[in-house]
């Protein structure tokens, strides 16, 4: 497994430090209220949202350990669905590069489970490798409305934000 700092490192240099998926989740998410941030990583978002109530969850322990002591917010070491949490509990949510390494079905039930965490009238951010547009377009309309969907242009990667209301 890649260590947290070097997949932060390997990011900043190959996507251009995020800046466009930055700023995508900037215009879409709003930096208070209730954020779930699923399939967190070393929490490379979570100084977005540093004023509200932030939760990130991953499943790999070192990089919830590495996040915990350098990030703001909450991050709990978990399997991305089920997520021992109550139905409702966030506002607003984001999944960066969740669904690609996953099959469908754990995709779907990903996308579930995010639904079920998320109050009504809650937004998801989707953002993934472009070369997963495809698998995005026929795997998210089960989470909810799509309000708008966005080619993203980061460093040598092409990415596409979809945002969508549940």
């Amino acid at each position: 497994m890649t260590p947290p700092l070097l997949h932060i490192v390997a990011l900043a240099l190959c996507e251009d430090d995020l800046r466009a998926v930055r700023a995508f989740i900037r215009r879409h998410l709003r930096p208070e209220g209730r954020t779930l941030d699923l399939g967190c990583g070393p929490g490379l978002f979570a100084d977005l949202f540093a004023g509200g109530d932030y939760v990130g969850i991953d499943p790999r322990a070192r990089f919830v350990d590495y996040a915990r002591r350098r990030r703001p917010g909450a991050f709990l070491c978990e399997e991305l669905a089920p997520v021992a949490l109550p139905a409702g509990r966030f506002d607003q949510a984001l999944a960066f590069d969740t669904l690609r390494p996953r099959s469908d079905a754990a995709g779907r039930t990903i996308l579930a489970e995010l639904r079920r965490l998320l109050a009504p009238g809650g937004r998801a951010l989707i953002i993934e490798r472009a070369a997963a547009a495809e698998r995005v377009a026929r795997l998210v309309p089960a989470l909810g409305r799509i309000e708008k969907r966005e080619d993203l242009k980061s460093g040598v990667r092409n990415r596409v934000g979809t945002l969508v209301g549940c």
